[in-house]
């Protein structure tokens, strides 16, 4: 796909009623935003932006429905929108709220109105590029679910789809050179990457009193950043509030345990009392109870979460004292 076909699968989609929403430079950070008028070039898929496309899947605060006396009327809020410019990890991340909101009414409604498009470069060195070509449909492109997929080589892109959806998009504009990827599901056919499975298992065995997370919980100041940043958090709250005398609408915000009333219930019970719990509690959840309950991990490996750490906690170095059992480095 050349640049003049590029700017036409933008077309194609302006003209389907999609808004189309994309990474761009703003000042020296890329933020995630509409695109103005079918720019192209305005599109910057070669550095993660500061946040992630999350808030446009889960958005908050998001209205659920309005209730007034005995009536209840539903919100649903689904306009077409078109993300240009997913890279593989946000297409992993994706893949887990597709499970976690499968049920989901207010998810789901939303998501029928959203067209994937991802996009990646393939490595510089040619001689790379031709080894580890062949094995990236098959590793990476189906296990993640999109419904088109650029990837750039040279001053070109190869093109794949993988959606009907995908297949009519190209189709609408006359593009023919494209290949189509079958979703072969969640986890590849050897298995799932025994890093993951060896974080589990070792994570699963231990306790906030350990040592490390007694450590951690004295560093970390419980601000919540990691789980705001992170593309896969999905914790939210729920509340009630009231419009005025006759209406009250309820909502849900995002949420994260690290907050003090998160664990909370009736009678001040508070399940998380310590900071060195609510840590634990985070990388628990992410790494044993998703694992158990999707076969993936709550994690794509984005790494935003060290970058907005005030106090420098970094997660790789945490899944490695995990692995290693060993102390944390604290520089």
């Amino acid at each position: 796909m050349t640049e003049t076909s590029f700017k036409k699968l933008l077309l194609s989609l302006e003209k389907n009623g999609y808004q189309i929403i994309a990474p761009q430079t703003r000042g020296e950070e890329v933020v995630i935003d509409r695109l103005p008028a079918r720019e192209a070039a305005a599109i910057n898929f070669t550095k993660q932006p500061f946040y992630s496309f999350k808030k446009f899947f889960i958005p908050t605060p998001e209205g659920l429905f309005y209730f007034s006396g005995q009536s209840m009327k539903p919100i649903i809020d689904a306009p077409k929108l078109a993300f240009v410019g997913l890279s593989t990890l946000d297409l992993l991340a994706i893949n887990l709220w597709r499970q976690v909101f499968e049920k989901d009414v207010y998810w789901q409604e939303r998501f029928k109105n959203m067209i994937l498009v991802g996009m990646s470069s393939a490595p510089a060195d040619k001689k790379i590029f031709n080894l580890w070509r062949p094995n990236y449909e098959e590793n990476i492109l189906e296990h993640v679910q999109f419904d088109v997929f650029l990837l750039k080589q040279g001053t070109g892109w190869e093109v794949f789809s993988g959606t009907r959806l995908g297949q009519k998009l190209l189709d609408d504009f006359d593009y023919e050179d494209y290949q189509h990827v079958q979703f072969a599901g969640l986890i590849r056919e050897e298995g799932v990457d025994p890093s993951i499975r060896e974080i589990y298992s070792k994570l699963k065995l231990m306790r906030p009193t350990d040592k490390m997370w007694q450590d951690l919980g004295r560093r970390c100041i419980a601000c919540g950043k990691c789980a705001i940043a992170c593309p896969t958090c999905f914790c939210f709250d729920i509340e009630d509030k009231i419009l005025n005398d006759k209406k009250v609408i309820r909502q849900r915000s995002w949420s994260s345990c690290f907050y003090s009333e998160f664990s909370e219930v009736a009678g001040q019970k508070v399940f998380l009392p310590t900071i060195a719990e609510k840590i634990y509690f985070w990388y628990y959840h992410k790494f044993v109870r998703i694992f158990e309950e999707y076969s993936i991990p709550g994690c794509v490996g984005c790494g935003r979460c060290a970058r907005v750490c005030p106090v420098g906690i970094d997660i790789g170095q945490v899944l490695a004292a995990i692995a290693n059992k060993s102390r944390i480095n604290h520089e």
